[in-house]
Parts: C-alpha cells; structure tokens; sequence
C-alpha cells in the first residue's frame, strides 16, 4: 500500500512538475521577448536621435554656407557700389576681416612656443605672412634672453599658447590699413600649464593690402593676471 501511494505521490510530482517548467518557460520568454521590444525601442530611439542631429547638422552646415555666400555677394555689390558711402563701409569690413584672418594667423605662431627652439623660429615661421623688415625687427622678435644674457625660455621652462586675436581697424588707405589688435594668450613655467597666468596684448599693426603681409607692428601695452588669482 505503502509503495501505490508513493508511486501516485510520484505521479502527482511529476504532473505538477510539468505545468510548472511550462509555465517557467514561458514566463522567461515572455521575459526576453519584453527586454527585446525595449532594447529594440531603445535602438530606434537612438537612430532617431542620431538622424535629427545629422538633420541638424546638416541644417546649420547650409545656413551658414548661405549665409557667407548672401553676405560674400552683399560685400562685393557693395564695393563696387557707385555710392561712396556703401563703398566706404564695405572697404573698411573686407580689411577689418582680412587683418582679423591675418593676425590670427600670426600671432598664432607668435605666441606659441613649448622651448627655445620653437621661440627663436617664430620669424620664419610666419615669413609667409610679414614682410622681411619685420621679421628683422628685434623689438619684436627678441633672442629671449634679459638684460644679463640669461635665457629666460630655457633656464625657468617658459611655455606660451595663443588663444585668441581680434583687430579693430583705424584706418585704411591706398594699399595699407592699420588697426588696433586685441591678442590674449596664457603662459606658465615648469609648475605646469595648471598654474598658466592669462594676459592680454594690444598692438599697433599696418597691413599691406597689396601684399597681405603685416608690415609693421608695435606692442602699445600689456595687461596681465596671476594664474593663482
């Protein structure tokens, strides 16, 4: 009697023990077929905010292209303007734009240097974009060394990096144009650029139109702040 009703227990386990691996089963599948609709949600999702930031992208790319051809066109009539004030005005913005795209270009080069080296090949480097006088010009392209003979770009590690120029121009006439150069730059020794003081430069410069080369230039004053401050 003993061994039927274990057998029917037997049974019972075995019957109950079906349904519920069916069950499992199917609630694991229920379970990956709900983590894939999210995972697939998630993907689409991503797509769709992948495609409105190339949309967007794409957007801002042709509005700015336009916008440069509406005002290259808008500067060009305007310079060939019969009308002497439009004329003005649109001479006196292509040379602020070109001495802007020009000092930049230089003092880039001016102020960035990580050695001696580099410090001392800052003439010819920018030989494309200032006349020979300049490059000669030891006011402003000095050997880096104080009043002893010590070189203050080796002996205390003095690095530069340039980071911005802006030129508001004076004047401009026949082939030269001058303006007023807004350069900052941040400089630090061997403690590490953390420690880098900022400071900012102001320069008389004359632009060759004819040749697109800074011809003169002139450090009018310097403001500078600690790093530490």
């Amino acid at each position: 009697m003993k061994g039927v009703m274990l057998m029917l227990r037997n049974k019972n386990y075995e019957s109950l023990k079906l349904p519920c691996l069916i069950g499992a089963i199917v609630l694991l599948v229920a379970s990956i077929i709900g983590i894939t609709v999210v995972y697939q949600k998630r993907i689409a999702l991503v797509r769709e905010v992948t495609r409105s930031e190339m949309r967007l992208k794409t957007s801002k790319t042709k509005y700015h292209e336009k916008a440069k051809e509406v005002t290259q066109e808008a500067q060009k009539e305007a310079a060939t303007s019969k009308n002497p004030a439009i004329n003005t005005v649109a001479k006196q913005i292509y040379y602020s734009n070109q001495i802007t795209k020009t000092a930049n270009k230089f003092f880039n080069i001016y102020y960035t240097w990580s050695d001696y080296d580099n410090y001392m090949k800052r003439a010819k480097k920018a030989s494309k974009i200032i006349t020979n006088n300049l490059a000669k010009n030891k006011e402003i392209f000095d050997d880096g060394k104080d009043t002893t003979g010590g070189n203050i770009i080796q002996n205390e590690q003095l690095h530069s990096e340039f980071e911005s120029a802006k030129a508001y121009l004076s004047q401009g006439h026949g082939s030269t144009a001058r303006a007023l150069v807004k350069v900052t730059n941040s400089a630090w020794y061997s403690d590490g650029k953390a420690n880098a003081g900022d400071s900012t430069h102001y320069y008389d410069l004359v632009y060759n139109l004819n040749t697109n080369k800074i011809s003169n230039l002139k450090l009018v004053f310097t403001e500078s702040s600690d790093g530490n401050d």
